[in-house]
């Protein structure tokens, strides 16, 4: 979420923007910056073990942060520690009498102002080395700031603490809170007083600033306007990596917002990682390096426009095969069609008229057994595919056939687009009548399916020359693009950069299915068969941290470091030769030229892992052993080859494009193959746009377990609910469902959900007010009180999982053990299963995931309690209750409903069995004045509230529908395509 997304009152940003406070370096500075600059400059000829441009990058940053952190003298006039020391004091100053209020709403007897600084480096320690921490706290301190008001963030290791600690900044016992951007970023909630936010150091990826300034810039800020500063030292990589950050940071927000066309945000979690070239422009005070950055981002806009641009012409390209497809089936359809509507004649009521294998009747039952013996003798049940159509009779005047296909299928009229499906056993077993009835109301709509294919037929011709022309159109930035580009290369070349280097380090490294088809099994990859570069995980005792490989000596071991954002040197981890590790991700560099063909497969080919798909005839790529033509024995060569393969019983044969013919093995096993092979010209250009279309399309489907707590359906949806109707429950084995949000009772309807395209309202998540009233200490910690829709850290959840984002559960068990189930805001899914008593983060939690009790609480605060249908009395009599029992004297699980009453009377049966529960039998009064009796098994839970019922007791949606934005997941047709973020993920909570 960006702060801009944001509806409700924020504080206003002083000056509109941060404030950058430049210092000039020392000479101890400049010296070592020229260094700096000298070794980016000779990185060719360097060992990457030796030296590298992360390396530089990190030195850089750490000179320019305080030149103690490199072991040189300290800046003359203190450096940045009194620098930021200063600037907190002087704003401590102007708002240290500054009056509050509480949570609560009462005034505070305690005044004064919170600022909170964050610095990523030169942290806390105990041996020793300097700390940015303890620099500033001193400094404050000998300003006159007591050292009881300031706080590290690191001095508070555990959920109390922090606790303890974000409640002191909140009433105003801490005056100055330092912390990184790791421990203070989401779920500190400390904005009340939040005046000032300081960047000490440079953040180290755009999402970092977000997260830093999304701490003040929150709704419960009593601020009404806050400062923001930012630090630097001149001549260093401070001022342009600041610069860098704040507009990839402005880009990537524009992108959420869709200020800016496209589906991908390049930068969007990327370090800030400088090449070679641009380090010593940056260190060399390059003004033109601020001009190439501004064009660079303008190019990136430009290129996200392109994206979207051929985005769309896929789209059309794939919609235009789907419309000419269905057209022509229209065209093929509506003469039959029409020729049934002509003929057909009313079978209602009397004048019922069906005659079957040449015999006629008049009575419904009878023509329906009659036409279940047919069908039996007629038709016989496949294992698979369709068999062929076979006459059986006449109904309405519309000749009548059918088949087996899936079922029992029947044609009227002669008609594809008139049909009846049966399941076989219900056709040929249950009662008869049903499926006459079928059959009258398929003949009888035959007119209707005819109108309907005309307007179909008139919207697809007024859809093709649209489609047509969105494929032809140009790209209407293409000239701008290609000058920008152009003046990006004048100007690199003016300054002596190399494209090719600055754009090595934007090259992604290959992941997920693409490296599946090299690393079949990543989870489990020999520490021997790693490549350089490659980032690894679930290293023995080291949970869940990545590693990047930097040497591999073989048949001896494999030497990796921790990927850490620390300002300290990790000591390298050897691994043995057979040591197992997870393969997250290898770099492109490491590939060989094979496994480089598979990064751009055009889409006229096709990649088969599976060696039983190669035909006879296709030309294909492989690299494999070869084998000896005269033997068919091994050669001990590994060859890569394109040509024309032909498969024999023992061998392919593969003649390339020189006349050349080679040998290889190959699997005759299903779902096997030693490698992958590329498949030339094998995919049909039209049917895979078509395909792909449609696979879109079916994306736009709603699955019954993408449903959460709290969204509301904005239409009726057979099989799930009414329209308002609000998604409640669900569990591991089950889907939500939904309830009626006026009574709250399960909504009952007919008929099976298929997925299909839904109107509905994304359920909100708890805003800060409701989140204080109901969960004061927070959601908790432990996994045994996740709920569906809550929103936590994924590592945190999965340990197996190396995406660090957060994610929704989805469902969540129950018992010692808790089986679970979550969501990525990109729709991946996953599950797990961890102890009850382990940790986890709650950050975010559904307003339709709470129970009636916290609901209630809502509404009435201090007026409504919970107990057990056993502790009833009638001393409570005149309370209103709320349970679910059943309606008589005689409790029943299978009848039971929710009742809001009441109470008059309260009696307790005892149970017949001296080992049962009894029963309550109480007479509640409706708010209508109606009297009802009751039955409710003792451990009924009862809402009771003190005093007059509230108008709204519980509200069970927590939306108002006709203010609320409609979230309809359905497909653009448009050319243009914003980023669409899940809800989930759209609140104050999670920024």
């Amino acid at each position: 979420m960006t702060v801009s997304d944001i509806t409700a009152k924020l504080p206003v940003l002083e000056g509109k923007d941060r404030q950058l406070a430049k210092r000039q370096p020392s000479g101890a500075v400049t010296e070592y910056v020229k260094e700096l600059g000298e070794r980016a400059k000779n990185l060719s000829g360097v060992d990457p073990k030796e030296d590298n441009m992360p390396k530089i990058t990190n030195d850089g940053r750490m000179v320019a942060l305080d030149p103690r952190l490199k072991h040189l003298p300290a800046d003359p006039d203190g450096g940045r520690p009194v620098q930021v020391a200063a600037k907190v004091w002087e704003i401590h100053q102007v708002t240290k009498d500054r009056a509050y209020t509480l949570p609560g709403g009462s005034a505070s007897d305690t005044p004064g102002g919170l600022q909170l600084l964050f610095c990523d480096r030169a942290v806390p320690n105990t041996d020793g080395r300097f700390s940015m921490y303890d620099a500033i706290s001193d400094e404050l301190v000998e300003l006159g700031m007591d050292r009881e008001s300031i706080a590290f963030i690191h001095d508070a290791p555990t959920d109390d603490a922090r606790k303890e600690l974000f409640a002191k900044c909140r009433d105003g016992r801490i005056n100055v809170l330092i912390g990184s951007t790791e421990k203070m970023g989401t779920g500190t909630n400390v904005q009340a007083r939040a005046v000032a936010l300081h960047h000490v150091d440079v953040p180290w990826r755009p999402a970092d600033l977000e997260q830093r300034e999304g701490r003040v810039l929150r709704q419960g800020n009593q601020n009404d306007q806050v400062s923001i500063h930012s630090y630097a030292t001149a001549e260093t990589f401070d001022v342009y990596m600041w610069d860098m950050v704040a507009r990839k940071a402005k880009f990537i927000n524009q992108l959420k917002r869709g200020d800016v066309q496209g589906r991908t945000m390049d930068d969007g979690f990327g370090d800030l990682e400088l090449s070679a070239g641009q380090a010593a422009a940056a260190l060399s005070g390059d003004p033109r390096l601020e001009q190439l950055a501004s064009l660079q981002m303008e190019e990136s806009r430009l290129q996200s426009l392109h994206r979207s641009f051929t985005d769309a012409q896929r789209r059309s390209k794939g919609e235009l095969a789907i419309t000419e497809s269905a057209l022509a089936g229209i065209v093929q359809d509506l003469p039959t069609i029409t020729a049934a509507a002509a003929t057909y004649r009313s079978t209602t009521g009397d004048a019922f008229r069906m005659s079957v294998a040449g015999t006629n009747h008049l009575d419904r039952i009878d023509a329906g057994l009659a036409l279940q013996k047919l069908v039996v003798s007629r038709i016989q049940p496949l294992p698979t595919g369709a068999g062929p159509y076979q006459a059986l009779g006449t109904v309405g005047g519309l000749s009548m056939e059918g088949r087996y296909h899936r079922g029992l299928e029947l044609r009227m009229g002669g008609s594809d687009v008139a049909k009846v499906h049966l399941d076989w056993d219900t056709a040929i077993k249950a009662d008869s009548l049903g499926m006459i009835r079928r059959l009258e109301n398929t003949a009888g709509a035959t007119a209707g399916i005819r109108d309907d294919l005309i307007r179909k037929q008139a919207a697809h011709q007024a859809a093709i020359p649209s489609l047509q022309e969105t494929l032809t159109r140009p790209f209407d930035h293409a000239a701008g693009l290609a000058a920008l580009q152009l003046k990006i290369t004048d100007l690199m070349n003016d300054m002596g950069l190399s494209q090719d280097e600055d754009a090595e380090t934007d090259v992604p490294p290959v992941m997920g299915e693409t490296l599946g088809l090299f690393v079949p099994d990543q989870g489990k990859v020999s520490a021997g068969d790693l490549r350089g570069g490659d980032v690894v995980t679930g290293l023995r005792g080291r949970g869940q941290a990545l590693f990047r490989v930097e040497s591999v000596v073989k048949h001896e071991k494999t030497v990796v470091h921790e990927l850490a954002e620390t300002d300290e040197a990790l000591e390298p981890v050897n691994l043995g030769w057979y040591d197992s590790v997870e393969l997250v991700s290898r770099p492109q560099s490491a590939l060989t030229p094979f496994e480089r063909v598979f990064l751009k497969v055009p889409e006229t080919d096709a990649v088969a892992v599976n060696d039983r798909d190669i035909n006879t005839g296709e030309r294909i790529t492989l690299q494999r052993p070869v084998l000896d033509a005269a033997t068919g024995m091994p050669t001990g060569n590994t060859i890569m080859v394109t040509g024309t393969v032909e498969v024999r019983s023992n061998d392919w044969v593969v003649t390339d494009d020189h006349g050349s013919r080679h040998s290889f093995n190959y699997s005759r096993w299903a779902g096997s193959g030693a490698s992958p092979v590329l498949r030339h010209g094998v995919v049909d250009p039209t049917s895979l746009a078509a395909e792909l279309a449609l696979k879109e399309r079916e994306a736009s489907f709603v699955h019954a377990d993408q449903f959460l707590p709290g969204d509301v359906l904005l239409e009726d949806v057979e099989g799930l609910g009414l329209r308002g109707d609000t998604a409640s429950g669900g569990s591991i084995y089950q889907s939500a469902s939904f309830i009626d949000p006026i009574t709250g009772s399960k909504r009952e309807t007919t008929g099976y959900y298929e997925p299909r395209a839904v109107t509905y309202q994304q359920g909100r998540l708890l805003t800060l007010d409701e989140e204080r009233e109901l969960y004061p200490d927070g959601y908790g910690s432990m996994i045994e009180e996740l709920r569906a829709g809550d929103v936590v850290p994924a590592h945190e959840l999965d340990r197996n999982q190396a995406r660090r984002d957060n994610v929704i559960v989805t469902a969540a068990g129950a018992g010692t053990m808790v089986d679970l189930k979550y969501r990525f805001d990109d729709g991946e899914k996953g599950t797990c299963r961890r102890r009850c008593d382990q940790k986890i983060t709650i950050h975010a939690r559904r307003y339709g995931a709470l129970t009636d009790l916290e609901r209630a609480t809502l509404q009435a605060p201090d007026q409504v309690t919970s107990i057990s249908a056993g502790g009833l009395r009638n001393e409570h009599q005149g309370q209103w209750v709320r349970l679910r029992a059943t309606k008589g004297s005689v409790a029943s699980w299978q009848k039971l409903q929710h009742m809001t009453g009441r109470v008059v009377a309260v009696e307790k049966v005892p149970s017949r069995d001296r080992y049962g529960s009894g029963t309550m039998v109480l007479v509640l009064e409706e708010p209508g004045g109606t009297r009802t009796r009751w039955a409710a098994s003792e451990s009924t839970p009862v809402l009771m509230w003190t005093g007059e019922l509230p108008e709204t007791p519980l509200d069970f949606t927590g939306l108002d529908l006709e203010a609320a934005p409609v979230s309809v997941p359905r497909p653009s047709p448009a050319a243009e395509d914003t980023i669409v973020e899940a809800s989930a993920f759209l609140n104050e909570h999670v920024m």
